[in-house]
């Protein structure tokens, strides 16, 4: 089958996932100074794995050292929430150890009045559950010495 790459159309967007419950793999979880710089947030990537959307991505902030009271009290219940949904009964020091958990997570789409002139709602996190999905082995990469070049290979 030959066709020419050029005449098919690429999708202008994804758009927003639906809302719904959505089973993921936590892909990188890190802290930050926030936008505002008064303050920090745990940065978390979920890598969608099912029953839809598969691949695709969503992210969170929790608010964990804030200006605002209230702020920093809600992004702290929202992380104690997510911890428990990975499994942990007691809150892991390092965010690394985020890093392959499978959990559920609700998602949602912003609400239209915040969303900026000229873009598209994006999707929130909203709620947090433990999945029944196990978690897929992650592909063994093999040693640096391993690989054989094509051109170093044998051929019969």
């Amino acid at each position: 089958m030959r066709f020419n790459n050029f005449e098919l159309k690429a999708p202008s967007s994804y758009g927003p996932i639906p809302v719904g419950n959505y089973d993921v793999q936590v892909s990188s979880c890190e802290w930050k100074e926030n936008s505002q710089h008064t303050g920090e947030i745990i940065a978390v990537k979920y890598t969608i794995i099912g029953p839809t959307h598969n691949n695709r991505i969503v992210f969170s902030n929790f608010n964990i050292r804030n200006s605002s009271a209230k702020a920093e009290e809600i992004g702290q219940q929202q992380f104690s929430d997510f911890t428990r949904a990975c499994g942990f009964d007691v809150m892991p020091d390092d965010t690394d150890m985020y890093l392959g958990k499978v959990l559920n997570i609700r998602i949602g789409i912003e609400d239209a009045d915040r969303v900026e002139p000229g873009k598209e709602p994006r999707n929130i996190v909203v709620g947090f559950k433990r999945s029944e999905t196990k978690p897929q082995p992650q592909e063994q990469s093999k040693p640096a010495g391993a690989v054989v070049p094509p051109w170093m290979q044998r051929k019969n």
